[in-house]
């Protein structure tokens, strides 16, 4: 998760920061349903002025438009919460899928970041330390207000920390959730001066709210083993490598790994061999699956199987033996 975190801080410190001077569903209204009670934010419920003399609206005047409301978009492996007229712009990261999001003609004002990542077991576990991090990478003269909550969102632990800056001028203001669902680390991040982040800053708990992910039951067509073969030939140098991936119906799984070379040098001829083995279990969430490995290490990748016998992983073909 920290690589992650350092990548999404270089690209928004351009994207967001120098803007703003420093560095198919029902729709809902802008109120988080968040199990916390000291996370519900309520909606303002004040009535007009009583005054008898007091001028009603024009009959053709339009209602005001909530700048929070949003839908939950479902996806292949879950849901998540968009809001309505707000602009989406994905974050390049090697780590973890992430974008940010703004209201349409607001990006100087507001902002939020969202970043998912499966960082395995002790990225998880160091999840809640890392966010300082995260938000000094953005905002590097930002201070904490106040202590960090433990809260919960959809029934699961979370942690909220507010943050407050002086930049040129104009302040700042930053909340930051960061949201364990099981395996998947969720990270939103909302940044705006304070006029705007009165009016949005209420998106960043819709948003830890909205996101959910739904594991799948083992596929059946992935039980069994796969492997892949590669090998290389220049000359007098050969080298060939083989890896194999057993699925198991239990949602177990188990890899193995082999490389050997050797040829003819100056220096007479060389040989070599390396072998491995690593087992755990995987999630399945829609077309991704996510490998834990015993170790604590984690990775995910995209699968789909072609014509029962050829596995695409990852960018790589196994095939079904």
């Amino acid at each position: 998760m920290r690589a992650a975190q350092l990548h999404l801080a270089c690209a928004l410190s351009v994207a967001l920061l120098s803007t703003t001077g420093c560095g198919a569903a029902e729709p809902r209204s802008g109120e988080p349903a968040a199990n916390d009670p000291t996370l519900t934010v309520k909606p303002d419920n004040s009535s007009p002025s009583s005054d008898a003399t007091a001028t009603p609206p024009a009959a053709d005047t339009p209602p005001a438009t909530d700048p929070l409301a949003y839908k939950i978009h479902a996806l292949p492996a879950g849901s998540i919460a968009l809001f309505e007229g707000w602009q989406i712009a994905p974050i390049p990261s090697p780590d973890a899928e992430a974008f940010r999001t703004f209201p349409a003609g607001k990006e100087n004002d507001f902002q939020m970041i969202v970043a998912l990542a499966t960082p395995g077991t002790t990225g998880m576990a160091n999840l809640y330390q890392d966010g300082p991090a995260f938000v000094r990478g953005l905002v590097p003269v930002a201070r904490r207000v106040g202590e960090p909550r433990d809260v919960t969102f959809g029934g699961d632990p979370a942690r909220l920390e507010d943050y407050a800056a002086d930049v040129q001028g104009k302040k700042l203001e930053v909340r930051l959730i960061m949201v364990k669902k099981k395996d998947v680390a969720v990270v939103v991040l909302g940044i705006g001066v304070t006029e705007a982040f009165a009016v949005y800053g209420r998106a960043v708990e819709i948003m830890a709210q909205g996101v959910t992910f739904t594991e799948a039951p083992t596929d059946p067509a992935l039980t069994g083993t796969w492997s892949r073969n590669h090998s290389y030939v220049s000359g007098s140098f050969s080298f060939a490598s083989q890896r194999s991936l057993t699925f198991y119906s239990n949602g177990g799984f188990s890899e193995a790994t082999f490389a050997g070379g050797g040829g003819e040098t100056d220096f007479g001829n060389t040989s070599g061999v390396s072998q491995g083995a690593d087992r755990g279990r995987v999630v399945r969430r829609g077309s991704t699956l996510t490998f834990h490995y015993d170790n604590g290490e984690a990775r995910t990748s995209d699968y789909r199987i072609v014509d029962g016998r050829a596995l695409k992983l990852g960018g790589e073909t196994y095939f079904k033996q």
